[in-house]
């Protein structure tokens, strides 16, 4: 018979992604009480779920392509995701602000009801491109240490044709490691 264990228990809010949710939420402010001029907050979680998987698929797209990340909890670097995700909502924003903005003007006095594309894609280029050089410097890395203990030099391939263990190769790969093929 089990024992009931209160700590054993965990909340929706327990959960890495929602956690991660509420860390890019205060990251960029994006609170019903922090924004002034709009009603609520910008993005809601649905928002934040498919920016968080968009921001995971551009991750196993990028070549050298490595291990393929599926949630927020084991990818390798919050900030470097973190980042992303903003880049993402950014240009998600951008994309409202420039469809609902409605330039008008009434007694001399002009009116832009939504202006804000240009502002939101500029600060999105910003975050992209310390995303990308943060990204670049990561999988070069990850690269590296998958291939470290790995390498070995071409006197390797040379002990292996002389007898040592020539018998899995074929005659094509001998020929491209420049040896006859007969």
């Amino acid at each position: 018979m089990s024992q009931f264990n209160a700590f054993a228990i965990t909340t929706y809010a327990d959960n890495p992604t929602q956690k991660f949710m509420r860390n890019v939420r205060l990251w960029m402010q994006d609170f019903a009480q922090m924004n002034a001029l709009i009603d609520g907050q910008e993005f809601e979680d649905y928002h934040f779920e498919l920016f968080i998987d968009m921001a995971l698929d551009d991750w196993a797209v990028t070549p050298p392509l490595m291990r393929r990340y599926t949630t927020v909890e084991d990818f390798p670097s919050k900030w470097l995701l973190m980042l992303k995700v903003a880049v993402i909502a950014l240009e998600s924003g951008a994309m409202l602000h420039a469809r609902n903005n409605l330039n008008y003007s009434d007694g001399g006095i002009t009116v832009a009801t939504s202006d804000k594309a240009p502002v939101y894609l500029a600060i999105a280029d910003r975050f992209q491109a310390q995303y990308d050089q943060m990204k670049m410097r990561w999988l070069k890395s990850m690269n590296a240490e998958q291939a470290y203990g790995g390498v070995h030099s071409e006197y390797t391939l040379q002990g292996f044709v002389a007898g040592y263990n020539a018998s899995g190769f074929d005659g094509y790969s001998l020929v491209r490691a420049g040896f006859s093929a007969g």
